[in-house]
């Protein structure tokens, strides 16, 4: 488990330590879950113009959706108790690089971000594959990026995400499973 643990902190210092002032904006804004707003509210419009009264069933299976995420990323959190890079920027050699406005909570393992993100690209896929065929070869890149912007900005290890986005697909394909057979 050691050896794990150590590559897994060589992959994080390889990938954080690649900055710029560019991207730093952008990993910024990207790991901002309020930005995407628009993006929900859009999807929303979607379900509605496409499954119109049934969309109801979507909204609650996402509502279920993402509370399973949360929760369970909650419970790894404080049972696994992994601090996050930030936390532990003493220990890492070069220390982990953070953004000055980034919030670093205690523990990290595993991260909500990725998972959220990869349930919703993968639940929307689903639900929006019959009228967008190609729908997820936006969604998928959007929620690896949001993911990808957690090690950047310096608040989880590659294998917090790795977790999170496993956790993301398998939830976000049992509530897409869950949620067709009220759609149809």
């Amino acid at each position: 488990m050691d050896d794990i643990i150590q590559l897994d902190r060589t992959l994080f210092q390889f990938l954080n330590g690649i900055h710029n002032g560019f991207f730093d904006v952008i990993m910024y804004w990207l790991s901002n879950r309020f930005i995407w707003i628009p993006l929900y509210a859009f999807f929303i419009f979607l379900l509605f113009k496409k499954y119109q009264k049934k969309a109801f069933f979507a909204l609650i299976g996402i509502a279920l959706m993402i509370t399973a995420t949360d929760q369970t990323c909650n419970f790894f959190k404080h049972s696994v108790k992994r601090f996050r890079p930030c936390q532990e920027r003493a220990q890492l050699t070069p220390p982990a690089r953070t953004l000055e406005n980034t919030h670093c909570g205690s523990y990290g393992f595993f991260s909500a971000h990725a998972a959220n993100s990869f349930a919703i690209a993968i639940f929307m896929s689903g639900l929006l594959a019959p009228f967008f065929k190609r729908i997820h070869w936006l969604l998928i890149p959007w929620a690896a990026a949001i993911a990808y912007s957690r090690i950047y900005l310096g608040v989880h290890y590659p294998l917090d995400v790795i977790c999170g986005t496993l956790c993301g697909i398998i939830y976000g394909w049992l509530f897409f499973k869950f949620t067709i057979r009220f759609l149809h």
